[in-house]
């Protein structure tokens, strides 16, 4: 019996994009969610045929929603090496502008051990000239393999910081199998409906 690998292979150009030059930066609006609120073996299922990378589908749980997050900031992809596999750490940085008793709660959440999460994030960088799947490229699932944690993380509130006004800042981080994981439904502007109902309860 022959031993196999999964190794991937390469069989894409390493080249500029020139028809739709890629720019750095995510919107500032996001949304995180409890991945146990989320249907992970459906949304699986839904991968986009012939694509590695695109699921058509994020399926939340009935009463399920998303969480809005206001002030990202940063998302920072990077390779990391292991002992049989190699995984890329994905890093996405943002701040609650507010303190007190529900901000506080909405903290503890963050920082609870048992506390895993995907995020949705949309990047300025749409990719609308893309000959298959144009503006594919906008909406980044994270945590969708492994989920986000605080783990070895930066939550801090800092009353002197001209950065967060006495808010908070926060990171969240999880090191996934694959660099890229993107939902799309049918088109960019299919997807950003979806993605502006995350805050609504699933029926």
């Amino acid at each position: 019996m022959s031993l196999t690998t999964c190794g991937e292979q390469l069989a894409a150009n390493l080249v500029k994009n020139c028809a739709d030059p890629v720019i750095g930066g995510i919107e500032k609006i996001g949304f995180i969610i409890n991945r146990s609120d989320i249907d992970i073996a459906a949304t699986k299922a839904s991968k986009v045929v012939g694509s590695k990378n695109l699921y058509a589908s994020l399926v939340l749980l009935t009463g399920k929603k998303g969480y809005q997050c206001s002030s990202l900031s940063n998302l920072k992809s990077t390779k990391v090496d292991g002992t049989y596999t190699n995984k890329i750490q994905q890093v996405i940085t943002g701040a609650l502008l507010d303190d007190g008793d529900v901000p506080g709660s909405v903290i503890d959440s963050l920082i609870s051990a048992e506390g895993e999460f995907v995020m949705v994030v949309e990047h300025k960088f749409k990719d609308l000239s893309r000959a298959s799947s144009p503006g594919s490229s906008a909406f980044q699932i994270i945590g969708l393999d492994v989920p986000l944690t605080s783990k070895g993380q930066a939550v801090e509130n800092d009353k002197a910081s001209a950065d967060t006004d006495g808010g908070w800042s926060f990171n969240l981080a999880t090191s996934e199998p694959k660099a890229r994981a993107y939902w799309y439904a049918t088109n960019y502007t299919a997807t950003k409906a979806l993605f502006d109902a995350l805050g609504t309860a699933v029926e």
